[in-house]
């Protein structure tokens, strides 16, 4: 089985994604776990470009069958080229942004090292964007059944998931803090993003979400069965 290592700002898209991908992947020959930037116990925050550059590199350098890739939200991204090309859609600028830490770690890892292992992703606008595209799902973990058609006309109304606006008061976390003030970050037993996880159906994400899904087809492409 080959492992794919996530690269992530927060404990938040660790359990999210290591819950929600690693059933299905498992199945795909693919073992995903995730990793939060920096020393081990650091907690995530702001996402140094120099720090993510190390990590990306000495994993690469370490894990020489693993697949490596990042899902940092495109939301607050504090990079100095992530900020150059924010004027244009959100949709073109996160694939420069991919495609510039692509170039960024090519330039730092030795010839001899395989740099199509990894798969940098930029998520639009931010992970809980992907939330939204299972109402009922958010609506079980919070134990707020009226909160799905809440969440299903924020969608409509951004004309979808991935679109749903990226100043403070609009992004995707602040949206469910406004619907829920319990909503809970983290990876902890009462954290709400494992349990959102845990109901959410992966393939109703990758059709709401084609960014997404089209980050975890170029994961899948590695599978080994």
């Amino acid at each position: 089985m080959r492992r794919i290592l996530l690269v992530v700002e927060g404990a938040t898209e660790r359990a999210f994604l290591e819950k929600l991908l690693g059933e299905q992947f498992a199945h795909r020959g693919l073992a995903v776990s995730a990793r939060i930037v920096g020393k081990p116990g650091h907690k995530g925050g702001r996402l140094a470009l120099d720090r993510v550059l190390d990590d990306i590199v000495r994993l690469l350098k370490q894990e020489s069958q693993s697949i490596i890739t990042t899902c940092f939200d495109y939301y607050g991204l504090p990079w100095e080229f992530a900020n150059s090309v924010k004027p244009r859609p959100a949709h073109l600028a996160v694939v420069e942004i991919e495609n510039e830490l692509a170039r960024r770690v090519v330039g730092r890892i030795p010839s001899t090292c395989n740099s199509k292992r990894f798969v940098p992703y930029i998520q639009l606008h931010e992970l809980e964007a992907v939330f939204f595209a299972d109402p009922d799902a958010v609506a079980g973990a919070f134990d707020q059944p009226g909160i799905a058609d809440r969440l299903r006309r924020i969608v409509l109304e951004c004309d979808g998931c991935e679109t749903i606006n990226d100043r403070f008061e609009t992004k995707p976390s602040q949206r469910l803090q406004n619907l829920f003030p319990n909503y809970r970050k983290g990876a902890s037993a009462q954290a709400h993003a494992p349990l959102i996880a845990d109901r959410m159906s992966l393939e109703t994400a990758r059709k709401k979400c084609p960014h997404f899904s089209e980050w975890l087809t170029k994961l899948e492409a590695f599978r080994t069965v």
